[in-house]
């Protein structure tokens, strides 16, 4: 469980990162 959250947690940052032009 906590590994799903862990890979969420950086396609979503990674997802603003790309985002955060």
């Amino acid at each position: 469980m906590v590994k799903i959250i862990f890979v969420f947690f950086i396609f979503l940052s990674s997802f603003s990162y790309a985002n955060d032009d």
